[in-house]
């Protein structure tokens, strides 16, 4: 459940995302030409991926590595940069899910 003193993560390998919210197990894949999402704090409508980092700067090799994070619904999770709007911590929230990315090398 929700603790009071909730705070956000705010790393690039770390999220927090409503558990309520995730359809289905979570996988992780390579951006995809035409990949979508609703980035959180954007208020309605959704974002090509490649737009989304066109618009932070990001280089062409930094798009070709970005990776996303998925439920059975969509991108849950461009990684690195933000979650979709779907999956955000709120006020209601009442179960947490934490997801970090681990090197290869290393087990949870």
């Amino acid at each position: 459940s929700r603790p009071k003193d909730f705070v956000p993560a705010r790393a690039a390998d770390w999220i927090t995302i409503d558990a309520d919210t995730v359809v289905g197990e979570l996988r992780i894949r390579r951006v995809a030409a035409g990949d979508r999402f609703a980035p959180f704090g954007m208020p309605k409508g959704t974002k090509l991926v490649s737009d989304y980092l066109t618009d932070r700067h990001r280089s062409v090799l930094e798009k070709q590595a970005a990776a996303v994070v998925c439920d059975e619904r969509g991108i849950v999770w461009l990684v690195g940069e933000t979650v979709d709007r779907r999956v955000a911590v709120h006020r209601s929230t009442q179960t947490i899910l934490e997801v970090r990315l681990l090197p290869p090398d290393r087990e949870a």
